[in-house]
């Protein structure tokens, strides 16, 4: 605070005493703006950090309105959230284009499409995921009558000795990723419906993705309630100028004493000109 009462000493007479600085934020014609305020003998005195100079006379001060005020601020965010939106915002995209479709097999081909599209993001850019699911694990969730996992172990076992598990599938997804949006495209008939649904459904997926990447970092929300004063004051130009200050602060009491200082002087400074 040393220097702060350094900078509004810098900006007073060197007759002028300084008996009060406040932290505030200035609210008049221009912008809010944070402000350290000085209250002298004679004028309030307002200096921002960039250079913003501001001074009101307690002469031209004709009302001081001053009452608490409370604002709610939310901070950070939650990846639920984050998730839910992505999840509603794919929703969205592939309900439109279900809707909008003549042909039925639209949506399914596109569907297909942005599946085998994840899965191929999944196998590039993961060097674990063959290790996630694995086929002992499908067996053990699957119906007994269900030979699928048997189909995939005869696959496994007639991919020769040095293949990379992970790029045929790579491959193979990549594949399936071409093979239907081609087939999307050709049984779209208005290609922008195909831009305007296929968009949301993939900024959808990415939002999920981006949520589940970063949990940790998006931990919750957090509501705070700031408590302040606000002081206003009007001038006998026409001028209101607001001043939130902190709710302990007695910045409204030492201006209404002082400007009823200046105006009882003023008073008898004219009728002793008078006499």
């Amino acid at each position: 605070m040393s220097q702060t009462t350094d900078r509004l000493r810098d900006c007073l007479l060197a007759e002028e005493p300084l008996q009060g600085v406040y932290a505030a934020t200035l609210s008049d014609e221009s912008a809010p703006k944070e402000v350290s305020v000085g209250v002298t003998d004679r004028r309030l005195v307002c200096l921002a950090d960039d250079g913003t100079f501001l001074d009101v006379g307690y002469g031209a001060i004709c009302a001081i309105r001053s009452r608490p005020e409370s604002t709610f601020t939310c901070r950070g965010n939650d990846y639920r959230l984050v998730a839910g939106a992505g999840a509603g915002l794919s929703v969205l995209g592939f309900v439109a284009l279900a809707a909008f479709s003549s042909n039925p097999a639209v949506p399914v081909l596109a569907l297909a499409t942005v599946g085998a599209l994840v899965a191929t993001a999944l196998f590039r850019w993961n060097d674990q995921v063959t290790e996630l699911v694995t086929l002992e694990a499908l067996d053990e969730r699957t119906a007994a009558d269900f030979d699928g996992v048997a189909a995939l172990r005869r696959v496994e076992r007639a991919l020769p000795a040095r293949a990379d598990g992970r790029r045929v599938l790579l491959s193979v997804s990549a594949l399936l990723t071409v093979v239907c949006f081609a087939g999307t495209v050709a049984l779209t008939v208005n290609p922008l419906l195909l831009l305007l649904s296929f968009l949301p459904m993939l900024a959808g997926i990415g939002l999920v993705e981006y949520a589940r990447r970063h949990a940790d970092e998006l931990d919750g929300i957090e509501i705070r309630r700031e408590r302040a004063r606000n002081v206003r004051i009007s001038t006998a130009d026409g001028r209101t100028v607001s001043l939130a200050v902190d709710p302990s602060a007695e910045i409204d009491r030492e201006l209404g004493r002082l400007t009823a200082v200046t105006a009882r002087d003023d008073a008898v400074s004219a009728i002793s000109a008078r006499a």
